[in-house]
């Protein structure tokens, strides 16, 4: 299942952070809720392999952004609890680059050996979500140190739209042709949807009124998906991935100002590597399936990177 409104998921997962706080706290369990501003770069990678497996083409999407995080740890019984996890980017900076190797212009599949490229520094990140919920259980407490394992799932999606560009194409000749197109019309949108399953494991010291945690994930996707849209060639390539590595690392820093309160400063890092998938295409304006499944014909990637500061109430 891809979940197409990330608003609407960040919206529910906020409820359920609050729902989750406020029955733990009836309860007498305790529980923490965070809410952070961040600073992030997004990276992501599309490309499309001939019949051979050379690489003709490669898009790459790249963004800066404010971000907002929420966060939620619902302590059970015997060292177990919850852990609700969501991070929505608010205003960003993005840009494009679309490479193309095509015969006979390119003397080689070589990155400096491309025969067209198109730059869009007019990008947006139309939206990023990144959800995540795992149980989690403290293993080992040694002094003031503490260690912990857990599993989980995760939800990321990310779109952008590329508009306008300078190009530079093979016509006739070897990088003969430039232009610069300064419309406000959309040439490329790409959306990604990881779906993941993880595990992890964390550990935790505390010294004095600070507390130090360092934690590691590793996982794949249940299943992945991109969808790339060529407005102006009226295509749209559907592709379907299997099962995608993905890596996680997360670290912070707390400083308890008293029972209830606490800073934090974090820095999150997490990637998808890269995998070959199966592609389909459509017509955009009719719907129409333009070709059947071309397999291993397309490839995909991502990488994020989260520097967050914020505060922690403990309930």
């Amino acid at each position: 299942m891809y979940f197409k409104s990330p608003k609407n998921q960040f919206f529910i997962l906020s409820i359920g952070l609050f729902f989750n706080t406020s029955i733990a706290h009836s309860n007498e369990v305790q529980t923490s809720f965070s809410s952070a501003i961040g600073y992030s770069w997004f990276h992501a990678n599309e490309l499309v392999y001939d019949s051979a497996g050379g690489r003709i083409s490669e898009l790459n999407w790249d963004s800066h952004a404010l971000t907002f995080n929420a966060n939620s740890d619902i302590s059970l019984s015997n060292g177990w609890w919850i852990n609700l996890d969501g991070t929505t980017a608010l205003k960003d900076n993005s840009y494009m680059i679309d490479y193309d190797w095509l015969y006979p212009y390119a003397p080689t599949y070589a990155a400096e050996d491309w025969s067209h490229r198109s730059i869009h520094p007019d990008t947006k990140l139309d939206h990023h979500t990144n959800l995540s919920i795992s149980l989690a259980k403290n293993i080992l407490n040694r002094g003031n140190n503490s260690y912990a394992v857990e599993a989980g799932y995760k939800y990321t999606n990310t779109k952008w739209t590329a508009y306008g560009g300078d190009i530079t194409y093979s016509v006739g000749g070897f990088r003969n042709y430039s232009t610069t197109d300064s419309s406000d019309i959309a040439g490329i949108s790409y959306e990604q949807w990881f779906n993941t399953a993880f595990l992890g494991a964390s550990s935790k010291t505390v010294i004095g009124n600070f507390s130090f945690k360092l934690g590691v994930r590793a996982g794949a996707t249940i299943n992945a998906k991109d969808e790339d849209y060529h407005y102006l060639r009226d295509l749209k390539f559907v592709d379907e991935f299997g099962s995608v590595p993905f890596l996680g690392l997360n670290s912070n820093v707390t400083y308890k100002a008293n029972n209830h309160f606490s800073i934090f400063g974090g820095l999150d890092l997490e990637h998808y590597l890269r995998a070959k998938g199966d592609t389909t295409t459509y017509s955009i304006s009719t719907g129409n399936q333009l070709t059947g499944v071309l397999e291993d014909s397309v490839g995909i990637d991502f990488s994020s990177i989260n520097l967050k500061l914020g505060m922690k109430l403990n309930l």
